[in-house]
């Protein structure tokens, strides 16, 4: 524990222990994503670009405010949801993702019931849906996907509004 131990602390404090370069480090870490976001938008002029979350790639739209920026930010989205689909799902089983936006949900489901053509996901937003249909594709699931461009509702007809960017 180095000095803190040495000075009769039991246990030192996270800022403490990592000290004045660990903090730069996490710092610069932090700052990575930005930065490769910022070359990604600003000098390639790149609207989408693929990003590795979990064990797969997703295509996210930097011009997204919801699920995109999240990802683009934190590489991750409600990790409660992650352990409890990874402790239920079983090879064979079927899944339906209503609402499936990109896909975040529909690539680790697929991935975790397998080659089945068991996932049925259905996203009523044209902007997403090419989003969900290329990461389906990115990550090779596409053979076990149905994906449906409709929305689910408790009445027939079609929808009042629709979106002509991506939604969350």
């Amino acid at each position: 524990w180095g000095p803190e131990k040495e000075r009769g602390g039991s246990r030192p404090d996270a800022p403490a222990r990592r000290g004045l370069a660990g903090l730069v480090r996490a710092a610069a870490r932090r700052a990575g994503n930005v930065s490769v976001m910022f070359v990604q938008r600003q000098v390639l002029r790149r609207r989408f670009f693929e990003k590795r979350i979990y064990d797969y790639r997703l295509v996210l739209d930097y011009d997204d405010p919801g699920i995109s920026a999240q990802l683009m930010r934190r590489g991750e989205r409600e990790p409660e949801q992650r352990f409890i689909l990874e402790r239920e799902l079983k090879p064979g089983m079927t899944v339906l993702d209503l609402g499936a936006n990109i896909g975040y949900y529909t690539v680790m489901m697929a991935r975790r019931v397998g080659a089945t053509e068991r996932v049925f996901a259905v996203e009523p937003v044209p902007a997403n849906f090419s989003l969900l249909s290329r990461n389906v594709e990115l990550n090779g699931v596409a053979g076990w996907c149905g994906l449906e461009a409709v929305a689910i509702g408790h009445t027939g007809g079609v929808p009042s509004a629709s979106s002509p960017s991506p939604m969350s």
